[in-house]
């Protein structure tokens, strides 16, 4: 039996505009994972890791240069894109949900991504679960990098 989660508009109304970023920053780095997946975790939320489209924004870049997504090469790579909408990575997130017997539509950004699984996993497998998200976001920057 699969648990299927749904978010209201009032957890988007919480999540994003209600609740400061300070608290979950707080609640991340309390956890038992490494600080360095939390520090990246934390920078991802801001859409300040060094992706394709962040680089040519930050002049690392030239303006002309190709910022593809490195696994599907279709879209351009934003961290978005990269950890939650990319083609390939899908799949490895359709892996994790099933394997949690969860469903769940893929939210916008990271942040929402957060703060609507740490106000609605109230049962103790989806809160385990929940801390499978971070090794997961960390093994998708490495594999991007390698």
């Amino acid at each position: 039996m699969k648990l299927v989660i749904t978010f209201p508009l009032s957890c988007f109304l919480t999540c994003v505009l209600l609740q400061p970023a300070q608290k979950h920053f707080h609640f991340l780095i309390t956890t038992d994972i490494s600080f360095k997946v939390v520090t990246f975790s934390w920078t991802s939320f801001l859409d300040r890791i060094p992706t394709q489209v962040n680089l040519v924004i930050r002049p690392v870049l030239n303006a002309d240069a190709a910022v593809n997504c490195v696994f599907c090469c279709g879209m351009e790579e934003t961290s978005t894109h990269l950890f939650l909408h990319c083609d390939f990575i899908s799949k490895v997130w359709l892996k994790v949900f099933n394997w949690l017997q969860v469903n769940l539509v893929t939210p916008l950004n990271l942040f929402m991504h957060f703060q609507c699984w740490t106000n609605e996993a109230r049962s103790r497998k989806l809160r385990r679960g929940f801390w499978l998200i971070w090794p997961v976001i960390w093994v998708i920057w490495k594999e991007r990098n390698d």
